[in-house]
Order: C-alpha cells, then sequence, then structure tokens
C-alpha cells in the first residue's frame, strides 16, 4: 500500500471520529500522519497506540475510538495478508498478534447500547473498503 492511501484512510478515519462525536481536528491528523513516521507502522500495537494518544482527548471517548479503530482497520474479509504485508485496508498486519495486538475493549468500560454500535458499524461500513 502506498504512503497516499494510508494517509486518504487516516483521514477518513478521522472524519468518522468527528462524526462519532470526537474532538479531531484536521490539523491533528497531519500530527498523526507526521507521528507514524517514528513508529514501527507494522507493529499493530504501536500504530493503534500512536493513533489513540493522538485523537483522543476525553476518557470518555475511549470506547467509541477503540470500537472505531477495530471496525475501521479490521482485514479486508475475502482475503488475509501474508504475515509481514499490509492489508488493503491499510492496517498494519503482525506475525505475532497476541504479542503485539492492541487491546481489546477494557472490562471496565462504559457498554455500547446496541443501536450505538448499529449506528457506528453504518458509519465506518460507509468509509471503509
Amino acid at each position: 500500500m502506498s504512503t497516499g492511501h494510508l494517509f486518504s484512510n487516516l483521514l477518513h478515519f478521522g472524519r468518522l471520529l468527528r462524526d462519532l462525536g470526537l474532538d479531531v481536528q484536521a490539523g491533528r491528523m497531519l500530527d498523526v500522519a507526521d507521528a507514524l513516521t517514528h513508529i514501527d507502522i507494522a507493529r499493530q500495537s504501536d500504530f493503534y497506540y500512536a493513533l489513540r494518544t493522538l485523537l483522543v482527548r476525553r476518557a470518555q471517548d475511549l470506547s467509541v475510538f477503540d470500537h472505531a479503530f477495530h471496525l475501521f482497520w479490521r482485514p479486508p474479509p475475502t482475503s488475509a495478508p501474508a504475515p509481514g504485508q499490509r492489508s488493503q485496508s491499510g492496517s498494519p498486519h503482525t506475525d505475532s498478534p497476541e504479542d503485539d495486538s492492541p487491546p481489546s475493549r477494557p472490562a471496565n468500560a462504559p457498554s455500547v447500547t446496541r443501536d450505538q454500535a448499529l449506528l457506528e458499524i453504518k458509519q465506518v461500513m460507509a468509509l471503509s473498503y
């Protein structure tokens, strides 16, 4: 995947987060793009924490970010990338996901209602693939 596709996907992800109520400004997405040049984006946890650190400003937004991240940056349903390669969705793929995966939803995270989850899924689906 080219850098242009990754940046385009980052902009879509930022737009999705704004639509979900997070305070993500366009300038912050430039900060994210710059930060990604300083990490190994092939390591999913590095990619996840870089985005989370720069895009989430309020604790109550963490669960929304986590949900959106896992939906937006998931591998395409039709094919899995070879180890060490990127999927077409732009998400980094790692050889050992159990050691490098971003955490799943924390046990103490506020629950998301069914209607909220469906709305989020529809919004993510409209922007991905």
